[in-house]
């Protein structure tokens, strides 16, 4: 009895991994198109601060589709451009840290830098 429990357990288990994996599987993978900018829809947040964001993805996903990828992950590391920049860290070192957070060569990094004091700094 205690065997056939454990089956029905495992059985369950495995039947409930394959449901809303999101993996790369999924229709909207799939389907070719770029990420959508959507990061933080749906979590209170206001209209204008969503619009913000999601200009900053498409900036992002025009200068390259895999930096829009993760939209929350993109707009997080965005933000801390502008941290940098409040900090007073020098052009070089924003510069560095675009890099390093986002994988992007300069170009990309220059860029980046730019689309986040556009839409994402405060003024």
């Amino acid at each position: 009895m205690r065997a056939r429990q454990v089956l029905v357990v495992a059985a369950a288990l495995i039947a409930l991994a394959g449901c809303g994996s999101g993996s790369k599987d999924s229709p909207e993978a799939s389907s070719g198109q770029a990420a959508t900018p959507t990061a933080g829809a749906g979590q209170g947040v206001a209209p204008a601060e969503q619009a913000a964001r999601d200009k900053f993805v498409a900036e992002l996903d025009a200068i390259n589709a895999d930096l829009a990828e993760k939209p929350e992950r993109a707009v997080s590391r965005g933000r801390d451009i502008c941290l940098d920049i409040d900090q007073g860290k020098t052009d070089a070192q924003v510069l560095r840290n675009a890099k390093l957070r986002f994988e992007a060569t300069d170009e990309w990094a220059k860029e980046i830098i730019a689309a986040a004091k556009t839409h994402l700094c405060p003024s």
